[in-house]
């Protein structure tokens, strides 16, 4: 659903979204899982089963996300749609009551930071927030999907980082 739906340039864009705050394909997504997560959160089923089904789902989709996300080039302008996006899913994820399930959530959310934050600032944010969560292939892959970034420019602060 996220490859069919997903526009190659959604977050690639020259100019402020104006009045648009997230992607079509957030909402898809957002409708599509909704109703799984009310399902498992219903106190009727055991405690146990209902923990372990919700904590599989979103592990597996905060996976995907992670993949999916990192395929394409975001500027500083699409990162306002792509957290708009990202910010719908908080409804989803935050009313698990798992502390790792909520983990693992904000290390992806942090992880998607890389794209809306100065380029200066870089280097810190990834040392304090994501070195000892995320691997490094992932983190390189977000930074060169980031719009503004050369190769010359990524390659400097990768090693750095490295």
């Amino acid at each position: 659903m996220l490859n069919k739906s997903q526009k190659k340039n959604d977050f690639n864009l020259k100019k402020a979204p104006g009045e648009q705050k997230q992607t079509g394909t957030g909402q898809e997504i957002l409708g599509f899982l909704k109703p799984f997560v009310l399902v498992l959160s219903n106190q009727a089923y055991h405690e146990k089963n209902r923990m372990r089904l919700l904590y599989n789902l979103t592990e597996r989709v905060v996976k995907m996300f992670t993949k999916h996300y990192g395929k394409f080039v975001v500027t500083a302008e699409g990162a306002i749609l792509l957290s708009g996006d990202i910010n719908r899913y908080n409804e989803l994820f935050l009313q698990v009551e798992s502390e790792e399930i909520i983990r693992q959530y904000e290390s992806f959310k942090m992880l998607v930071n890389i794209y809306l934050i100065n380029a200066e600032l870089l280097d810190g944010y990834i040392k304090e927030n994501l070195l000892h969560s995320t691997d490094k292939a992932t983190i390189c892959n977000y930074l060169q999907h980031r719009g503004d970034f050369k190769q010359a420019k990524l390659e400097e602060l990768i090693n750095s980082l490295f």
